[in-house]
C-alpha cells in the first residue's frame, strides 16, 4: 500500500516503534512523544516529557517498549549545556528518569534495543550500557577501542543474544556482542 500521513508535530521525530498494544509511539526533539492509535480511529496524541529540564527538554533519539505502558526513551542534547545521559521510563504515569553510571552521565544516548537477556543502550564515547533482566541498575560495559570514531548511533539485538552496534564520525564502525 501507499504511505499516508497520519500525524504531524512541529518537532522532528527521531525514532518509532509499533505493535505496542495497538499503539505506534514516536519520539524526537524537545522531549516530544507522539502516540498514534493504530485501530482506524486516527487518534494521535502529542505530548512532551515532564520533569525538570532547566536547560531545555532533551531530544529523544531512541525508544524501546514491551507495551503501551512500558517504554524506555534515550536521548540528550547537542547543546553543550543541554541534558546528557537521558534514560527515561514510561509506565503510564509521569516519566521516571533512570540513573546511568556516572561515566555515562555526560554522554548523549542514541538508541536502545533488547536481547533475550536484557536491554542495551549505545551513545557517545563508545558508551554501551546494559541492564540485565531482573537487575535494577544500568551498568557500563567496557567501550570498544574505536578511537576518534567512538560514537555508536544505533544498536540492534536478537534473541541469541547477539547485538550489533554501528556508528562513527569520519568512518563507519560496526561492533558485535555474542553471548555474555
Amino acid at each position: 500500500g501507499a504511505f499516508v500521513t497520519v500525524c504531524r508535530t512541529p518537532r522532528v521525530l527521531w525514532w518509532v516503534q509499533g505493535g505496542l498494544d495497538g499503539l505506534v509511539i514516536a519520539a524526537g526533539e524537545d522531549g516530544t512523544v507522539l502516540r498514534y492509535r493504530d485501530d482506524g480511529s486516527g487518534t494521535c496524541d502529542v505530548t512532551y516529557v515532564d520533569g525538570d529540564w532547566p536547560t531545555g527538554r532533551p531530544t529523544l533519539w531512541g525508544l524501546f517498549g514491551t507495551g503501551a505502558n512500558d517504554v524506555r526513551f534515550v536521548g540528550g542534547s547537542v547543546a553543550a549545556d543541554g541534558p546528557k545521559g537521558v534514560l527515561l521510563h514510561w509506565d503510564g504515569t509521569p516519566y521516571t528518569r533512570e540513573l546511568v553510571p556516572t561515566e555515562s552521565a555526560t554522554a548523549n544516548l542514541f538508541k536502545i534495543a533488547r536481547a533475550n537477556d536484557g536491554l542495551f543502550v549505545v551513545g557517545d564515547a563508545g558508551t554501551i550500557l546494559q541492564r540485565r533482566d531482573g537487575a535494577s541498575d544500568w551498568e557500563r560495559l567496557p567501550p570498544p577501542p574505536l578511537g576518534i570514531d567512538s560514537t555508536l548511533f544505533t544498536v540492534s539485538c536478537s534473541v541469541e543474544p547477539r547485538c550489533v552496534a554501528v556508528g562513527g564520525r569520519s568512518a563507519g564502525t560496526m561492533v558485535f556482542r555474542d553471548g555474555d
